[in-house]
């Protein structure tokens, strides 16, 4: 019976560690597409924003087609950001500009929700370097502006990407004092939200 019971645990410790190499080889490939995806919709984001894409799937006769397409676009990309974060890391420089948002119409909010959630996506994974370069560049002082443009549901997203920042840039003990004073603002904002 002892015998039985070794044969079982070791026929299933191998089960599993062969399902675990499988799915390892399927990821990979995956992986790779999935790269390859994000890194076509950061360069189509330009494209379309220029007037230069090669897609049309909207008129681009009426201004807000065309933020349509945006928002289609940088909601596209925040699927992806949500499963696989590491996915945008090296295209942040790309999408952070659309932070800031010259009107503050429904499609403005939504592109400013969507980068904020792709922003707290993605600060937990970034480098202590790459946090010092976000945190003093105007990403926080644009995730501010959201909060006076915008709607309850963009404000919402801009105070957690700025808690997010205030977060990681504490633990990797970044000396932030414009983000430390934002993040104040913000954690007082949110206890009047909430």
């Amino acid at each position: 019976m002892s015998g039985e019971r070794s044969e079982l645990v070791t026929t299933s410790g191998n089960s599993q560690l062969t399902h675990s190499l499988d799915a390892a080889r399927l990821r990979s490939p995956a992986e790779k597409v999935c790269k390859s995806i994000v890194s076509t919709l950061c360069e189509e984001l330009i494209a379309y924003d220029e007037g230069l894409s090669c897609v049309n799937y909207l008129d681009f006769d009426s201004d807000n087609n065309s933020k349509k397409g945006i928002v289609a676009i940088v909601s596209t990309i925040c699927v992806f950001a949500s499963a696989s974060p590491q996915l945008l890391v090296s295209h942040l420089d790309t999408i952070l500009p659309y932070l800031k948002m010259d009107t503050s119409d429904q499609y403005d909010s939504l592109v400013c929700v969507k980068l904020c959630s792709i922003l707290s996506s993605v600060v937990p994974i970034l480098s202590k370097m790459t946090i010092g370069q976000i945190a003093s560049s105007d990403v926080g002082s644009d995730l501010v502006q959201i909060v006076y443009k915008f709607d309850v549901e963009a404000i919402s997203g801009a105070v957690k990407a700025l808690s997010m920042i205030s977060k990681v840039s504490e633990r990797s003990e970044a000396k932030l004092s414009e983000l430390d004073t934002t993040s104040l603002w913000c954690a007082k904002l949110r206890a009047k939200l909430n």
